[in-house]
C-alpha cells in the first residue's frame, strides 16, 4: 500500500515537473502580449501588425537579418528582372492582379535602377565636351618639341664631355647641336606668340562679354554660361536627370488614361505599374548601351536603342491589358510618340534647372 503511494506522488511530481516545463518552453517561445503592440498571442507571430513572437537581442541574429534580407531581396530580383526583360507584360498583369510577393516592388525597382543607372552612367560614360581644336593641338605638340629638343640637346653635351678633343664626332655633334638650338629658338618664339595671341583673344572676348551682359536677358546668359562651361553644366544635367526621372510618370499618366479610356476594367493604378516598369526596363537598357557604346560597340548601340524599346512596349501592352496584336500595335505607335513628348518635356525641364 505504501508503495503504491509512492508511486503515485512520484507520478504526480513528474507530471507536475513536465507541465511546468512545458509551461516554461512555451513561454519561452510566445510571450503573452506582442512586444510592438501588445496583442494577445496565439503563435510565433502577431496576427495584428505580423512582428514575430520572440523578440532577439544579439548580435549573431542582427546578421541573421541582414543576411536574410540581402538573400531575400536577391531571390525577388533574379524573378523580376528576367520576368522584366522576357515577359513583361506577365509580371505587369501578375503584380496587378495582386500576386506581389514573389516580385521587386515596382516603385522600389525603379527608384533602385534609376540611382544605379546614373551611377554607373558617371564611370561608364566619358566626357563629351573636352578640348580638341586645333589650337590645342599646336600648343601641346610645340611643348612637346620643345621638351624633346632640350632632351637631345643634354644627351649630345654629355656625349661631347665623354669624347677627347680630336675625335672625328665632334664634328657632327657640334653641327646638329647648333641646329637643335635654332629649331629650340624657334618653337619658342612660336609657343610665347600663341599664348600672347590667345591671351589677347580671351582679354577681348571678356571685354566684349562685359560690354553685351547688361543687354542679355536671364535666358541668354545662362547660355553663355553653359556654353563656356560645358562640363559643369553637363555634370549639373546628369544630378538634375536623377533627381527629376519620376516627373515622367505623372506626365505619361493622362495619356495613358487616353488610350485605354473605353475600358473601364482598367484604373489609373494599372497605368502607374505598367509605366513604372517600363521605366526600369530603360534605366537597364541605358545601361547596356553605355556598356556597349563604352567598348567601342556604339554601332550595336543604336540599334538596340531603335529597336528593342518598341518590341519590349508592344509586349508589356499586350501581356498587360490582354491586347489583340492589331490593337497592342496602333497603341504601340501612339505610345512611342507620348514618350517622345515626354522625354522632350523631361530634357526641357532638366536642362532649364542645369543653367
Amino acid at each position: 500500500m505504501s508503495d503504491s503511494l509512492e508511486l503515485s506522488e512520484i507520478s504526480k511530481a513528474t507530471d507536475a515537473s513536465k507541465i511546468a516545463e512545458a509551461s516554461e518552453a512555451a513561454h519561452a517561445i510566445a510571450p503573452a502580449q506582442c512586444a510592438n503592440c501588445n496583442t494577445l498571442l496565439a503563435g510565433n507571430y502577431c496576427h495584428e501588425c505580423g512582428q514575430t513572437a520572440h523578440v532577439h537581442r544579439s548580435i549573431s541574429h542582427m546578421i541573421e537579418e541582414l543576411l536574410h534580407g540581402v538573400l531575400h531581396f536577391d531571390s525577388k530580383a533574379w524573378r523580376t528582372l528576367p520576368a522584366l526583360i522576357i515577359h513583361p507584360g506577365k509580371l505587369t498583369r501578375d503584380y496587378i492582379d495582386g500576386k506581389r510577393t514573389r516580385y521587386v516592388s515596382p516603385l522600389f525597382l525603379f527608384l533602385f535602377l534609376n540611382l544605379v543607372m546614373f551611377v554607373s552612367l558617371s564611370y561608364l560614360g566619358s566626357s563629351l565636351t573636352h578640348d580638341k581644336s586645333y589650337k590645342s593641338y599646336i600648343t601641346g605638340g610645340m611643348i612637346n618639341e620643345i621638351s624633346n629638343t632640350k632632351t637631345r640637346l643634354e644627351e649630345l653635351n654629355v656625349k661631347r664631355q665623354s669624347l677627347p678633343a680630336n675625335d672625328p664626332q665632334l664634328v657632327a655633334i657640334n653641327s646638329e647641336t647648333e641646329q637643335l638650338k635654332l629649331k629650340l629658338a624657334g618653337t619658342e618664339k612660336a609657343l610665347a606668340a600663341s599664348r600672347a595671341a590667345d591671351d589677347f583673344e580671351a582679354a577681348a572676348d571678356n571685354a566684349k562679354d562685359s560690354t553685351q551682359q547688361n543687354q542679355l536677358t536671364w535666358l541668354e546668359r545662362n547660355i553663355n554660361h553653359a556654353l563656356q562651361n560645358p562640363d559643369l553644366v553637363l555634370y549639373k544635367m546628369k544630378g538634375t536627370a536623377s533627381k527629376f526621372a519620376f516627373i515622367l510618370i505623372p506626365i505619361s499618366l493622362p495619356f495613358m488614361w487616353l488610350l485605354f479610356i473605353r475600358r473601364k476594367d482598367i484604373v489609373l493604378f494599372d497605368h502607374c505599374i505598367f509605366s513604372l516598369y517600363s521605366l526600369s526596363f530603360i534605366c537597364l537598357l541605358i545601361m547596356l548601351v553605355a556598356t556597349l557604346a563604352r567598348v567601342g560597340w556604339a554601332g550595336w548601340s543604336w540599334v538596340l536603342i531603335l529597336i528593342v524599346p518598341p518590341i519590349h512596349m508592344f509586349m508589356q501592352l499586350r501581356g498587360t491589358y490582354q491586347l489583340t496584336i492589331g490593337s497592342a500595335l496602333w497603341r504601340t505607335l501612339a505610345l512611342l510618340i507620348v514618350a517622345g513628348f515626354a522625354l522632350c518635356v523631361y530634357f526641357v525641364a532638366i536642362t532649364w534647372f542645369s543653367l
